[in-house]
C-alpha cells in the first residue's frame, strides 16, 4: 500500500479546515499528477499527447481518507500494484525540482523563441549541420525521457505551488509525506516554490533536424500549424514566430508529403522527441 498525505498549516487554514477553492485545486492538481506519473510507471517515458484511458483509471485510483485535525490533513492510499511507482515519481520528481530551484537564476536575460529561431535560419545559410530525426529521437535517453515525465508531473502542480506564492492565503505551508520506497517528506511554502513555474516553463531551441511528413492545418493569427511525421505517426505542433516563416509553411501544406529543417522545442531542459513542439525553420527541395 502506498500513500501521498498533504498537511496545510498557517493562514490558509481556519479550525482545521480549508477553504474549497484550495482543496479543490490541490485535489485537482494531485490526480492530474497522479495521472501523469502511472503514465510514466506503465510506458517509461513521456509521451506530450497521451492520456490516461478510462480502463486505465482503476489502476492509478487512490482513495482518499477523512480529513485529520492539526492543521488540515489528508490521506490519499492507492492499493494498486502501480502504487508504490507512481508514488515513487512524483516525489523524486518534487525533491529534484527543489534541488533545482536552489541553483536556479530566474534573472538570466535569454533570447525569446522567436530570437533563436531566427538565429538557426542565419545558420542554415553557413550550412549548419543537421540530422535526421530518427537520429535525433534515438539521442533521447532514458534520463532524458524521466526529465521529461519529472516535467510532465511537475507542471501539474504548479495551481498548488502559485497558490501558495500568491498572495491570497498569506503566510501558509503545505507538508506532503510520501510513504513507499523511500519515505520522505517535502515542505514547500511561498518562499521555496518561488519562481516554480518560471523554472518549469523556462524553454529553449534544440538541433537541427530533418523532418519527414505532412503538414496541415495552418493558422495566419498564431503563425502555427500541425505535422504529422512519417517515421513514427505522431502529430506535433509546427511554429513559425515570423510571417515569413509560417508562408513557407502554410505553402508547404499543399504538398501530401515534404521535408523540412526544424528544432525540437525544450521546456525545463527536456523536450518530447516523439510529438513536442517544433519550430518549422527551412523547407528542403
Amino acid at each position: 500500500m502506498s500513500e501521498i498525505s498533504f498537511h496545510y498549516t498557517g493562514e490558509i487554514t481556519e479550525n482545521h479546515e480549508l477553504p474549497l477553492h484550495a482543496l479543490a485545486k490541490t485535489l485537482t492538481s494531485l490526480n492530474s499528477a497522479i495521472n501523469r506519473a502511472y503514465l510514466g510507471a506503465k510506458y517509461g517515458s513521456g509521451i506530450k499527447n497521451r492520456r490516461i484511458t478510462q480502463k486505465e483509471l482503476d489502476d492509478a485510483k487512490f482513495w482518499a481518507g477523512k480529513a485529520k485535525d492539526g492543521g488540515h490533513i489528508l490521506d490519499l492510499i492507492c492499493k494498486t500494484e502501480y502504487g508504490q511507482q507512481i508514488v515513487d515519481n512524483i516525489s523524486d520528481a518534487l525533491a529534484r525540482a527543489l534541488d533545482n530551484l536552489q541553483i536556479f537564476d530566474p534573472y538570466t536575460e535569454e533570447l525569446t523563441l522567436e530570437q533563436q529561431a531566427e538565429q538557426l535560419r542565419d545558420k542554415l545559410n553557413t550550412h549548419s549541420e543537421t540530422i535526421l530525426f530518427n537520429v535525433f529521437s534515438k539521442s533521447i535517453e532514458e534520463d532524458h525521457q524521466n526529465k521529461y515525465i519529472d516535467k510532465s508531473i511537475l507542471k501539474e502542480l504548479i495551481p498548488v505551488t502559485s497558490m501558495l506564492q500568491g498572495g491570497l492565503y498569506g503566510e501558509s505551508q503545505l507538508e506532503m509525506e510520501f510513504t513507499s520506497t523511500t519515505p520522505r517528506k517535502i515542505e514547500f511554502n511561498k518562499h521555496n516554490v518561488h519562481n516554480f513555474s518560471k523554472m518549469l516553463t523556462q524553454t529553449h531551441l534544440g538541433p537541427l533536424v530533418i523532418y519527414d511528413g505532412d503538414i496541415f492545418s495552418t493558422h495566419k493569427y498564431s503563425k502555427n500549424g500541425k505535422f504529422k511525421n512519417i517515421a513514427n505517426k505522431q502529430t506535433a505542433r509546427l511554429k513559425t514566430g515570423t510571417e515569413t516563416a509560417f508562408f513557407e509553411m502554410h505553402e508547404a501544406q499543399k504538398s501530401p508529403r515534404i521535408q523540412f529543417i526544424g528544432t525540437p522545442v525544450f521546456e525545463y531542459n527536456t523536450t518530447d522527441a516523439e510529438s513536442g513542439d517544433i519550430f518549422f525553420l527551412k523547407r528542403i527541395g
